[in-house]
């Protein structure tokens, strides 16, 4: 299959004695009697739908099973997910509950004594919170709710007065306060006791920070740019506050021995300056001097954990706006080397750690903000999926294309980017490694790009389909992976989509491209010295957005067919073998058909069509009879807003297997060809922000077909390598 891009996240200390009572599972460290020696590495293997806009994320048994379950906080529909695990790591039978509004934080504990779990909720926009006592048996129901401060944002339970009974403390960003409620044991609490911290706190947590045996507080004060530290008495009150200066708007904290001197350190994620910072704690009293790392874009929550199993703590940021968890390993000497920047599901703002198929491995269970959902994320301990690799091009990357530039046999990349009118080159060391890209003018909104040689001097050129310019651009490469300036073609209003073929039969390259305002197909023949005569246009369905060449009636002739997207339609035009078209038989595909590609993908040595629906969550095959007619539509379920397609055999059976970006849930579905001349259920892979474009080579040398993605919302070209399991 395809390499992912995972994440990772913090299993605490057994000294952590607050963040114990958030997690609420069990927080021994996988023993490190078995080092990793490469990054410990996850592969995606659920995603489980809840409610709207699910920001925390939190594990325990509750239904005695000695499995962990999940529970999850969704400020969207104002309600609490509670997912209960199997003893396969499989998840399954949502449950939702009802809360305050906008629940933004949870944490579990027993808080009636009755030996089974309970659920805490802080509700950001009702301010208060919410107490759900737990069954046993994986229910829960609403009890009471205890007004706090206002804004409450995150909140923790622990043992604050040392009577053995566990208190709740909340951190509110609206009222620049903590709000202390102490509990009797019995789950309820008494009324809420406020203290000042700085402004707009948005995380909480507690441990024994000054060595004194009783437990502190700490806060994260993302309007102050610090953080709050409250020493804690015997009598659970807190006199006496401190604040440490931290990068720009500190966010999510975590506390650990991150330098194995012994006491506790503080590591905080800081949205606004993207950065980890590491306050440590020095033997002779006090912290010393703030540390920070580059991590990724508004970095919101972080925890920590022995990933790598050598015996030191490592870091796993979780970075909303880029999509992705840095993962930061520990060194003996306190400093921490960026290892990995992985990709996650669409908004990520929280993750937990447990290890959730009993393989004595760390997984991961994520809450995805955008998309709506978690994802569930296995460990397997000592890698064995590749890593998916980021490259940065030019604004507004929309499709990819995959040809070998400059001649040294192996694949390098054509990005054509619409909000720099230009299209980035990146050339392929043959080992999935890019060279930096190279940028070069191509035209207003270069939306389409087909590769060939055009002008018969055996160099790849490159032409751009230029949407807002009605042009088209052809770059005339010099072989050694360099373009001369656009030759500019005038072309028809709304030009998009570009394919290249011989249509004539004197074999030289032609184009034919989709034109979204007139409806309709141009065809260019070319003379084979960088000249493109326009021939004919041909009526096609409503908003032709994709065209793709191929054999349709077995005649040895280049046929055409469009992905129509306003009519949901496929048109097909049989050629002739001597440049010209018939008219277009129309075939109904799906709600919005962005893309379409070609193959034979039932084995009857047809060619068959396939197309991604963007304004739905499918795809739709139509095989086809040999002589140009295709019968109904067979749909399939992918992620949200299909896009574009690729196809290749990804797992070497023979069979043509497609692969589909998914713009709306940044994600790659994979269908395999199944043996009964079917598709299976798709497998899905993370991949970047809003991606929009895919294409298949070999990029590592290794055989098998890789894959190319260009993500429109982050800028980025993504390389996943099939390891194929």
């Amino acid at each position: 299959m395809i390499s992912v891009c995972i994440k990772y996240k913090h299993r605490n200390s057994p000294g952590l004695f607050a963040v114990i009572a958030l997690l609420g599972y069990q927080t021994s460290f996988v023993a490190a009697s078995n080092p990793c020696n490469a990054v410990p590495v996850f592969r995606s293997s659920q995603k489980v739908q809840v409610g709207q806009n699910p920001v925390s994320v939190v594990t325990g048994d509750f239904n005695g099973d000695s499995q962990p379950d999940l529970a999850i906080a969704n400020s969207g529909s104002n309600d609490v997910s509670i997912i209960l695990g199997n003893r396969n790591g499989g998840f399954a039978g949502v449950t939702n509950v009802p809360v305050g509004s906008g629940p933004r934080s949870l944490a579990v504990g027993d808080l009636n004594a009755d030996g089974t779990l309970d659920l805490a909720v802080a509700n950001s926009l009702s301010d208060n919170v919410s107490i759900l006592l737990g069954d046993g048996n994986g229910q829960f129901r609403a009890t009471k709710t205890y007004p706090v401060g206002a804004g409450p944002v995150a909140l923790m339970l622990g043992n604050l007065n040392k009577d053995g009974k566990l208190d709740l403390a909340t951190a509110n960003s609206k009222s620049n306060d903590v709000s202390i409620l102490t509990g009797d044991g019995k789950g309820a609490f008494e009324g809420a006791i406020s203290l000042p911290v700085g402004r707009s706190p948005f995380s909480i947590t507690a441990a024994d920070l000054n060595a004194d045996g009783f437990v502190d507080l700490a806060t994260t004060n993302s309007g102050a740019n610090n953080v709050s530290v409250l020493f804690g008495d015997a009598d659970g009150r807190f006199r006496e506050r401190a604040t440490y200066s931290t990068p720009t708007s500190p966010a999510g904290i975590a506390i650990a021995d991150l330098d194995n001197n012994g006491l506790d350190d503080l590591a905080l994620a800081n949205f606004g300056s993207d950065k980890l910072t590491l306050i440590l704690r020095e033997k002779r009293g006090g912290f010393a001097a703030a540390r920070s790392y580059q991590v990724g874009e508004r970095p919101e929550h972080l925890d920590v954990g022995d990933f790598d199993r050598d015996g030191l703590l490592d870091l796993a940021v979780a970075n909303q706006d880029s999509g992705t968890v840095s993962i930061l390993r520990g060194r003996t000497n306190g400093s921490f080397e960026t290892t990995a920047a992985l990709r996650v599901g669409s908004g990520p703002m929280s993750v937990t750690v447990a290890d959730l198929n009993s393989d004595r491995k760390l997984d991961l269970a994520v809450a995805n903000y955008n998309s709506n959902n978690i994802s569930i994320l296995d460990g397997n301990g000592d890698g064995g999926f590749g890593k998916s690799v980021n490259y940065e091009v030019e604004p507004g990357p929309r499709f990819v294309a995959v040809m070998d530039l400059n001649r040294d046999g192996r694949a390098d990349l054509v990005v054509p980017s619409l909000i720099s009118r230009t299209v980035s080159v990146l050339l392929g060391d043959g080992k999935d490694g890019f060279a930096r890209a190279m940028s070069f003018p191509a035209g207003a909104e270069p939306v389409g790009v087909a590769l060939g040689d055009f002008n018969g001097d055996r160099n790849p050129d490159i032409v751009t389909t230029n949407s807002r310019a009605a042009t088209l651009s052809m770059l005339v490469g010099d072989g050694k992976g360099g373009f001369a300036k656009p030759i500019i073609v005038v072309a028809d209003r709304g030009v998009r989509g570009v394919v290249s073929g011989d249509f004539n039969g004197d074999r030289k390259l032609d184009l034919a491209v989709t034109n979204d305002g007139p409806n309709s197909v141009s065809v260019y023949l070319a003379d084979g010295k960088g000249a493109l005569i326009k021939d004919k246009n041909y009526p096609v369905g409503s908003r032709p957005l994709w065209i793709v060449a191929n054999d349709f009636n077995s005649d040895g002739n280049s046929d055409l067919a469009t992905a129509d997207a306003k009519s949901g339609t496929v048109s097909v035009l049989l050629g002739d073998g001597k440049g010209s078209f018939a008219p277009a038989r129309s075939f109904l595909a799906g709600a919005t058909a962005a893309s379409v590609a070609a193959g034979d993908f039932n084995g009857d040595k047809r060619i068959d069509l396939v197309l991604t629906n963007y304004g739905s969550e499918c795809v739709s095959v139509l095989f086809g009879d040999g002589s140009g007619n295709f019968a109904a539509a067979h749909s399939f379920s992918s992620g949200h807003n299909p896009y574009a397609l690729a196809v290749a055999d990804f797992n070497g059976d023979g069979w043509r297997d497609v692969a589909v970006v998914n713009a709306g849930s940044n994600n790659v579905s994979i269908f395999m060809r199944s043996k009964q001349g079917d598709f299976s259920p798709a497998e899905n892979f993370s991949t970047g922000s809003f991606p929009r474009g895919v294409a298949v080579a070999d990029f590592n040398g290794d055989g098998k077909p890789d894959l190319a993605i260009a993500n429109s919302g982050s800028n980025t070209v993504e390389i996943l390598s099939n390891f194929c399991r």
